[in-house]
């Protein structure tokens, strides 16, 4: 996680009253030693950032937050639909398609420079009611009816 993006969840945190416990992952065999150690401390949720490792992970990391009873808030929704509990993030897949427009821009002659960089025009918010049940979590109906992907 970058300096900045840890300064303001902790800002955010400390405003909400919730701990934040930040956790460095560098390779694949570290998850399982990372999500006992969340087990033996009673934290009942994590946070991932984006990141290749974890979506190459997302497998293992839904079935250790299941295994652990830890509900795992992801970036992505694709791992959502792999067993994470929630993610709210941009659609990667549209933003791929996105790139498309870039490319063609780019061989017509358009200098890269002068691409302006765009932000996702919307973010996504994607629920697993299957994790949910697993792990004994109530989802409030107000949270499905904002949902744009409910994973029954």
């Amino acid at each position: 996680m970058s300096r900045a993006v840890e300064e303001r969840t902790r800002s955010t945190a400390t405003n909400l009253d919730v701990l934040v416990d930040v956790t460095q992952i560098d390779a694949p065999q570290e998850l399982s030693g990372a999500f006992a150690g969340l087990s033996s401390r009673s934290i009942p949720a994590v946070v991932f950032m984006q990141d290749p490792l974890f979506f190459n992970e997302r497998r293992q990391i839904a079935n250790l937050g299941l295994s652990n009873r830890i509900a795992t808030m992801v970036a992505n929704g694709l791992m959502v639909r792999d067993g994470c509990l929630i993610s709210y993030g941009p659609n990667f897949p549209a933003q791929f398609r996105r790139t498309a427009s870039f490319v063609d821009k780019i061989l017509k002659g358009h200098s890269p420079a002068e691409i302006p960089i765009e932000e996702p025009a919307r973010l996504e918010l994607v629920l697993n009611l299957k994790t949910a049940e697993a792990l004994g979590l109530e989802i409030p109906a107000a949270l499905l009816a904002q949902a744009d992907e409910v994973i029954e």
